[in-house]
């Protein structure tokens, strides 16, 4: 065997669903992983960083070619290569490359189902419920998801409930700056220019820029929509002044959970389902409302939380119950968030169904690609 540069094992995960077929998966764009599929073991890459960094992409290939070495495959051995939906990934390119290179049948498969399906791989499941809660991903209608509520069975799933789409004016920019995405959910308010100057010396470019993010909202100019957790919960860290700026993955969420460590969950901010969507406009304005009548933004962090995942377990249940299945899953990055997880994990368990997430590959996008091979080899 060559000497590639790994400098971690493989995870090696024993599947109690019988798989015959052997199955390469690229993982996603952040924190990727390969995984191969063989004779009813999945074997899981340590995750080598984004692959929009080129020496990160040489170690993913590096890793996925000691992972066919050490399995005795070639190439020309593996009936399914899949991938991410999303066109412009380096991996999905990858996938593309190899497809053709190797006359390999390739696959994509959405980033939700696949985080899902890593919980289905881990916990030997057909069917689930499961809740995706992350930052962003790309949607089956192109649209950036990240709030996701799916019914999986199988290769199949059905996005069955997530949260309120909001607004994310200038892009990406709406990622960096989350106070972007305040402005964003409150769009429509007649106050809004007002509340946004509160925050002004936290704009880089101040007053000027504020008006411009207005613009951009009123005119419709380079104005995503999402529905993603991480957004919402980026947000209310803005709005509590707690974070302004995300200079490494997650930091505005991160930074409000630690926030809600020292408060407690004490206010009943609203959880408002209609048809399969959780509110998330409602929970901004009064978490707004409490900061201004000068509560603990400990508390606010705290009850904030737990509204989202009251919401999202609400929505959960229901479905569950409606479809006739017993288990409720969570994964994606926000299931990093210990609270909100415990919430659900307890909302689920209250309402009679078991709850599951991941514990062997990483609930982020490192476990990914576990879902991706899971969901290739179940396709016929």
């Amino acid at each position: 065997m060559q000497n590639r540069n790994i400098h971690n094992e493989p995870t090696q995960i024993k599947l109690h669903i019988p798989i015959g077929k052997i199955v390469l998966a690229l993982g996603p764009e952040m924190n990727s992983t390969a995984c191969l599929l063989k004779d009813g073991e999945a074997y899981v890459t340590p995750p080598v960083g984004s692959t929009e960094n080129l020496q990160n992409m040489e170690r993913l290939k590096d890793s996925i070619g000691c992972l066919l070495d050490a399995a005795g495959t070639k190439y020309e051995d593996i009936d399914i290569i899949a991938c991410d939906m999303h066109p412009r990934f380096n991996t999905t390119r990858l996938a593309e490359g190899l497809s053709e290179k190797f006359d390999i049948p390739q696959v994509s498969i959405q980033h939700h189902h696949a985080h899902i399906a890593s919980v289905m791989a881990e916990h030997g499941l057909d069917e689930i419920v499961g809740i995706a809660a992350d930052g962003v991903g790309y949607g089956t209608d192109s649209a950036i998801w990240g709030g996701e509520v799916l019914v999986c069975r199988g290769e199949k799933f059905k996005r069955a409930g997530h949260l309120k789409e909001q607004f994310m004016p200038g892009g990406d920019m709406a990622t960096r700056f989350p106070l972007r995405m305040l402005a964003g959910i409150l769009h429509g308010r007649d106050d809004l220019r007002e509340i946004l100057l509160g925050y002004k010396g936290h704009f880089l470019h101040g007053e000027k820029e504020i008006d411009v993010v207005l613009g951009q909202l009123e005119k419709n100019i380079n104005v995503a929509k999402t529905t993603s957790c991480g957004r919402v919960l980026d947000c209310l860290s803005a709005l509590l002044g707690i974070c302004f700026e995300r200079t490494y993955e997650g930091e505005p969420a991160i930074k409000l959970e630690g926030t809600a460590l020292s408060g407690k969950a004490n206010f009943d901010l609203p959880v408002i389902v209609r048809r399969g969507v959780l509110d998330t406009t409602q929970i901004v304005e009064t978490a707004l409302e409490l900061k201004n009548a000068g509560n603990k933004i400990e508390d606010i962090a705290a009850s904030a939380q737990k509204a989202l995942a009251d919401g999202l377990s609400e929505i959960a249940v229901g479905i569950a119950r409606g479809e006739g299945i017993k288990k409720v899953g969570m994964s994606g990055g926000v299931a990093y968030n210990k609270a909100i997880v415990g919430y659900i994990g307890k909302n689920v368990e209250k309402a009679g169904l078991k709850f599951v997430t991941n514990s062997r590959v990483p609930c982020g996008d490192g476990g990914v690609s576990l879902g991706q091979a899971l969901v290739g080899a179940f396709l016929k």
